[in-house]
């Protein structure tokens, strides 16, 4: 359980760069691991109206699906994602892609999340 409080790209300089596709060797590391993990709780706990998976046999890269909430502009509308998890993860936040157009102040045209405090510092 120790290994799941510390980074583990800190301990090595040959680490891969941040946002870099882990070879299928660290899909079975402790990222793979984790991803592992929180597939499986997202399909048994996951909130109602978003799911996740991966896509083929790449743990690393995942397609989900949000549907508009109730009650909102945004509600019968449904939105596909791209997630690529990084080596870093989860100390570094994985890019995060609307691949279907959404019409929202924090969504630029290409798809991207806009929001400060996902930048890099």
């Amino acid at each position: 359980m120790a290994s799941q409080n510390c980074d583990p790209a800190a301990g090595s300089v040959a680490t891969a760069s941040k946002g870099a596709e882990p070879s299928r060797g660290a899909a079975r590391g402790p990222v793979g691991k984790r991803l592992q993990q929180e597939l499986m709780t997202l399909m048994m706990y996951g909130d109602k109206g978003i799911s996740a998976f991966p896509e083929l046999d790449n743990l690393f890269k995942w397609m989900g699906t949000i549907h508009g909430a109730a009650d909102t502009a945004y509600e019968d509308l449904k939105y596909k994602l791209s997630l690529e998890f990084p080596s870093g993860y989860p100390y570094n936040a994985p890019p995060v892609k609307f691949l279907t157009p959404c019409y929202h102040s924090n969504v630029d045209t290409q798809g991207n999340i806009c929001l400060d405090i996902l930048k890099d510092k």
